[in-house]
């Protein structure tokens, strides 16, 4: 047994842990880290990079080559993230030097049929930063998605959107995720709120140099949740702070009458609350309510 473990860790380091093992050691955690900003006015989502959201938003970049973290990819890519209260916002730009050798895949009506050896963007997010659960959502240029979990494998479908953009030098990949499609059963998920924190990672793989890059470097996978970067709810990034909304009770919530508690703070005399309950996967109550403001 012993004799099998060593050489197994040989294997590792000879694949590339060793280069991982050296870069990790000089991380920081604010190397990782990105600000995610509220936008009040959502993105077009038509694949260009035109709207002030996007101007505002961090810009995460220097996109490392899988298991070798030291070397910069050929092809960079550029992601930026924000939100409102019903969407996470992405937007990518994939440099490509050479769009005539592009690799569009199949078309975007077969979900899930995504060639990984082809031209691909992928976002894995871990919401609440467990370490432990991910959701991988990724697309071709053609806007072809392929999505899974932790939990439900490829039989996990939420409902989301990517529109692409193809240009000259580089495509492009606008997406809209929305908070409520990233529920399983039993779980709640509501707006992120100022300062939470969840896992994230950015991986591409790019077809014709058979280059796969990632944000964060990994040693074995793009799918090591624990090793994700993090991504930080930040609220406006000009202009008053947004309110504070805190689930307050953890009923389950099954056959016959429940309840949902929340805290508000900081609400404005237009504030509401919108909430959404899923029966079978499905949204089955929509409801906004008023908020009184109290003195």
């Amino acid at each position: 047994m012993m004799t099998r473990r060593v050489a197994l860790i040989a294997a590792w380091i000879a694949a590339g842990g060793q280069g991982w093992l050296a870069h990790a050691q000089t991380e920081t955690p604010e190397q990782y880290t990105v600000n995610v900003y509220w936008t009040e006015t959502p993105p077009s989502l038509d694949g260009q990079m035109d709207e002030s959201c996007w101007e505002e938003a961090q810009c995460v970049r220097n996109f490392r080559l899988f298991q070798k973290p030291t070397e910069a990819a050929a092809q960079q890519t550029e992601v930026r993230v924000c939100y409102d209260a019903e969407n996470l916002y992405v937007f990518w730009k994939l440099n490509e030097a050479r769009m005539d050798k592009l690799f569009y895949g199949p078309p975007e009506d077969m979900r899930d049929m995504l060639n990984f050896s082809g031209d691909v963007a992928e976002l894995f997010l871990d919401p609440g930063k467990t370490r432990e659960a991910k959701i991988q959502l990724c697309a071709s240029p053609l806007g072809t998605r392929y999505d899974s979990s932790g939990k439900k494998g490829a039989h996990f479908n939420p409902e989301w959107t990517a529109k692409p953009g193809v240009f000259k030098d580089h495509w492009t990949l606008e997406a809209a995720v929305p908070f409520t499609e990233l529920v399983h059963k039993g779980e709640y998920l509501g707006t992120p709120q100022v300062g939470d924190e969840w896992g994230i990672q950015f991986c591409r793989d790019q077809a014709h140099l058979h280059e796969w890059s990632q944000w964060k470097p990994t040693p074995r996978g793009f799918h090591e949740v624990d090793k994700f970067g993090t991504a930080v709810f930040s609220g406006r990034k000009n202009g008053a702070p947004l309110p504070a909304v805190k689930r307050v009770s953890e009923d389950l919530l099954t056959f016959g009458p429940g309840a949902l508690q929340f805290t508000v703070a900081g609400a404005g005399q237009k504030t509401a609350l919108e909430y959404t309950i899923l029966h079978a996967g499905k949204p089955a109550t929509r409801k906004t309510d008023a908020l009184a403001a109290v003195a």
